[in-house]
Formats: structure tokens, C-alpha cells, sequence
């Protein structure tokens, strides 16, 4: 990731709980990280008896058909990761290595076949690769209105 693209994707300032700017490195990551245990406290995430009920009683799990399970099922092709290549919004990295979706597009035919067979691996075995695993969840600065 270049200098400019890091810069512009960290957290510089956040307001704290009392509505007070906070502009220190150190205290900014402070004010995230007690925001994040806040929110993620387990009795936070634990839902009332009521609307536990609630959800429960009203629960209805759409299930696929015999035939689309049958289509999920089993490896990939070339010809159809390419094909859902296409839906994938542009200007966007589909992973953590910064490689648009363009570049994929462009390079389809030297990248495409080593991907799928590194995805049907991952199938035949179980198990994703630590890589194939890893996801980057970026905090984005809320606008004040």
C-alpha cells in the first residue's frame, strides 16, 4: 500500500463519548478500542428473552433447491469465476493484496487458471489457505453534519 493510500485510510481524529474532539495518535486508538469493547461487550450482544422469542417464533429460512444446491456444489471453472468477475464493483480489491478487480479482468488469462486451482485445493482439502481467509475491515470517518 503506498504512503498517500495508508495516510488517507487511517483514523487521524475521533470524537470521544463526551463529544470531544480527540486528535492525539495515541489517544485516538485508545477511543476506538473502547468504543469497540463498549459496543461488543457480551451483554450488549446478548438479546432480550422477548425478542429472542420474538425472532425465533417468526423464523423463516428461505432453502435452496435441490437443483441450485447441486449447482453450488463441487469446483470452479475458469470460464465461471471470470464470468462472476464481471459483476464485481469496479475500483474495488477484492483482497487484501490492493489488486482491483480491472487487474483481474486484464490478467485473466495468466492469473485465472492458478487462482481457480488454488480455490479448488482449498475445496478438495476443506480448509481456505490463512490468506484466502484474512479480511481488512477499515473504519471510515463519519462526516459531521
Amino acid at each position: 500500500m503506498n504512503h498517500t493510500k495508508k495516510a488517507k485510510s487511517s483514523v487521524r481524529k475521533v470524537l470521544n463519548e463526551d463529544g470531544v474532539l480527540v486528535t492525539d495518535p495515541k489517544k485516538v486508538l485508545y477511543e476506538i478500542e473502547k468504543f469497540y469493547s463498549n459496543l461488543y461487550k457480551p451483554d450488549s450482544l446478548a438479546p432480550s428473552n422477548d425478542s429472542l422469542t420474538s425472532f425465533l417464533e417468526n423464523l423463516v429460512i428461505p432453502k435452496l433447491t435441490a437443483n441450485d444446491a447441486q449447482v453450488c456444489e463441487g469446483k470452479l471453472t475458469v470460464a465461471k469465476c471470470f464470468k462472476s468477475l464481471q459483476f464485481f464493483e469496479k475500483n474495488k480489491s477484492p483482497g487484501d493484496d490492493g489488486l482491483t478487480v480491472e487487474f483481474y479482468k486484464a490478467f485473466w488469462n495468466v492469473v485465472g487458471k492458478i487462482m481457480v486451482e488454488s480455490l479448488n485445493y482449498a475445496y478438495n482439502h476443506g480448509e481456505l489457505s490463512n490468506s484466502q481467509r484474512r479480511a481488512i475491515i477499515t473504519l471510515i470517518e463519519k462526516k459531521r453534519r
